[in-house]
């Protein structure tokens, strides 16, 4: 059996990235979960400027930036046997990245994401197909290979996630493991079957969207629902020891495992080049500043400055920072 720091459990997925001078964003604020939007003319040819490709997913992400960072991680996820995820493999062992929780599935291809730009104001939507990642169970035979202090759940794209969330909560309390949980739509969308797991979670990540949906779901709509330090204290009130917003641009708030309530700015003055993968970078560097300094504070700080660097790159994980990189 491997012991590790930390097992990353969530998608793994090829990104393909491509921006445009034709794609603008729009205002909504009316609708407080889609308060900008991502345009193009409808009908129109838009010409492509730039193209990438990368590799992403919840699990990939996270587990690359703990590595990079000196902890000893591994992605818990689910590739196709096809040539993109021989690829992530090979990618993967050429970031000395453990691949032995990677399952493979022989009848869906990996997963893949079209990651759709704008040049002039350096944001994204993504279309994303799960793919193998749709697929991923926590079959005992896996939750058998390894031990860990910290397992880390990204956001989960299987139909049983909630018996899936079951078995890896048991696990972690018969192995005394923490937990850092960053749920995804498909658990957003139930805040019910999201509730029993709420309060086993040590760590509890959401950006300003997703927490707003959450504490609607559960309090209601408030005239302080725009203010993240009320997301905040409302999400420590469903149960997790330590609540973290982050905020875009505006940095990130945390209610800490005393009840302190800190909050940061953004790192860097500069305009991000690609804003993907910065929520997955912050995590990697908060996950990792707890591990090694146990400091709400200091993690939230390196968080941050992990998450800065990598919005300065195209691509989630072009920009993460290494463990030479920490103060």
């Amino acid at each position: 059996m491997k012991k590790y720091q930390a097992v990353v459990f969530g998608s793994l997925i090829k990104d393909i990235e491509f921006f445009s001078d034709e794609i603008f964003i729009v205002e909504n604020e009316k609708d407080l979960t889609r308060q900008k939007l991502l345009a193009a003319e409808y009908g129109a040819k838009i010409p492509v400027d730039e193209i990438y490709f990368n590799y992403g997913g919840g699990a990939g992400n996270v587990s690359t930036g703990l590595s990079k960072l000196g902890i000893k991680a591994a992605p818990a996820g689910m590739i196709g046997n096809d040539q993109n995820g021989k690829e992530m493999l090979v990618y993967f062992k050429s970031q000395k990245i453990d691949t032995s929780l990677i399952s493979i599935n022989k009848n869906e291809p990996t997963g893949f994401s079209f990651i759709l730009g704008s040049k002039k104001d350096n944001d994204h939507v993504i279309y994303t197909y799960k793919g193998a990642s749709a697929e991923l169970s926590f079959f005992p035979a896996l939750l058998k290979k390894f031990k860990a202090d910290y397992y880390y759940i990204a956001a989960l794209s299987q139909k049983g996630w909630e018996k899936d969330l079951a078995k890896l909560f048991s696990k972690a309390r018969k192995d005394k493991t923490l937990i850092a949980w960053n749920p995804g739509q498909k658990q957003l969308v139930k805040p019910k079957s999201m509730l029993r797991f709420l309060p086993q979670a040590e760590i509890l990540i959401l950006n300003k969207d997703e927490a707003t949906q959450l504490v609607m779901n559960f309090f209601g709509k408030s005239k302080q629902i725009n203010n993240v330090k009320y997301l905040i204290y409302k999400l420590k009130a469903l149960g997790p020891t330590m609540a973290i917003v982050t905020d875009g641009k505006r940095g990130a708030s945390i209610l800490d495992i005393d009840g302190k309530y800190y909050h940061l700015p953004a790192y860097g003055r500069k305009k991000p080049i690609d804003t993907v993968g910065a929520g997955d970078s912050f995590s990697s560097g908060f996950l990792a500043g707890w591990i090694y300094w146990q400091d709400a504070k200091k993690a939230l700080r390196l968080g941050l400055k992990n998450s800065g660097s990598v919005v300065m790159k195209v691509g989630a994980q072009n920009g993460l920072l290494t463990k030479k990189d920490i103060k």
